[in-house]
């Protein structure tokens, strides 16, 4: 689909258009955004992932699908100071994603009590391996050890970060 006058005076876009753009018109940014227009709630993950370079002229945490989390923890983690609230972040489906790809903000987004295990222990033992004195005992308490030493990367992991 060719980006035309026509499209962009289209007064809704729907999820599908919303999509499209940020997929294949992300270079030409400039001449479609419109927040008022742009379908929000079935676009945000294309927006994080398609237009991360054009975040500052996006964001706006309030219009923004926090179902979609993972996106933000995947493609606009380099703007991570920007976007994160710890209230409106998806922990339940998207603790994984913050824990692989925003491993190195650990200090500022960790909380035992909101991290999601199921989705996230992989993710933790092995991107967030220097840490494991702060997220290891909080899982120990939590489930069941055994598990998490699956996915520890022992190379990396000292043996005075366990026994600390």
């Amino acid at each position: 689909m060719e980006l035309t006058k026509h499209v962009l005076r289209t007064e809704k876009w729907g999820s599908n258009l919303s999509v499209h753009l940020c997929e294949k018109h992300y270079h030409e940014f400039d001449k479609w955004w419109n927040p008022e227009k742009f379908d929000w709630k079935a676009g945000s993950w294309a927006l994080a992932q398609y237009c991360h370079t054009y975040f500052d002229t996006w964001w706006d945490s309030e219009k923004f699908n926090w179902r979609d989390s993972w996106a933000l923890a995947k493609y606009c983690n380099m703007y991570f100071n920007k976007w994160w609230d710890p209230e409106r972040f998806n922990w339940k489906s998207s603790s994984g994603s913050l824990a692989q790809y925003c491993h190195m903000h650990f200090e500022k987004w960790w909380n035992k009590e909101m991290f999601n295990w199921e989705n996230g222990l992989r993710a933790i033992a092995e991107y967030c391996y220097v840490h494991a004195q702060v997220w290891l005992p909080a899982y120990i308490k939590s489930a069941n050890l055994t598990k998490a030493l699956l996915y520890v990367n022992y190379e990396a992991l000292s043996l005075e970060c366990i026994l600390d």
